[in-house]
């Protein structure tokens, strides 16, 4: 009897009211605030927005960041290779990271291509900048070669690699807190573009 009861009255003994359980999303963001943690952003904001005080500031901040690393390239390219070729390469070496960005990595929320994109900008300014003189003097060096090759040499092995292993693991978990804002997302990969631009500069120049 004691059996049957429990079992008839097990039902009835858990309490199903609509307001005893939390919906699970709830459950999740109390669990994140008990924790110290702060609710992952829903959706994609231009600026900062987890609701913190400084989100403005932070926000200006990546803005400064960004505006310094493109001044920076600008400033060191005409400085080194002339104010033709040295302003054409980082324009180049940055407008590569902001069409990706903007076109496919903020709308998708991803940051698969990043290493490979990095990759590709290097080669694409080994090849570019070689060509660019080639073509107006008539002549390549062979130390320009040499140089070249062993450009595109590294970023081929670096590259592939670096590809391979995010596909492997689907994500990098540095960029998650970064993703849903635009501007330190967009920081990122501007920054990426002076990374490019400004580690091959010996090349760059002596393929000007």
């Amino acid at each position: 009897l004691r059996q049957g009861a429990t079992s008839e009255g097990g039902p009835a003994a858990m309490d199903s009211s609509p307001d005893s359980t939390p919906t699970t999303a709830s459950a999740m963001e109390s669990a994140s605030l008990s924790s110290g943690k702060e609710p992952a952003a829903r959706g994609r904001h231009f600026f900062l927005a987890t609701g913190d005080p400084s989100d403005g500031l932070y926000s200006a901040v990546w803005i400064l960041v960004t505006i310094a690393f493109c001044g920076l390239s600008a400033g060191l390219g005409g400085a080194t290779n002339g104010w033709e070729l040295g302003l054409y390469a980082p324009l180049f070496s940055h407008a590569v990271q902001w069409l990706v960005c903007t076109l496919h990595a903020f709308p998708y929320q991803t940051e698969v291509y990043y290493d490979l994109t990095g990759s590709i900008t290097y080669a694409l300014l080994a090849v570019g900048t070689l060509s660019i003189t080639a073509g107006r003097t008539r002549s390549v060096h062979a130390r320009q070669l040499v140089a070249t090759a062993f450009v595109l040499v590294w970023c081929t092995r670096l590259g592939s690699f670096l590809f391979q292993r995010i596909r492997r693991d689907s994500k990098d978990g540095r960029f998650d807190s970064l993703k849903p804002y635009f501007v330190a997302f967009f920081g990122t990969w501007n920054i990426q573009g002076a990374w490019c631009f400004l580690t091959g500069l010996a090349v760059w120049a002596a393929n000007a």
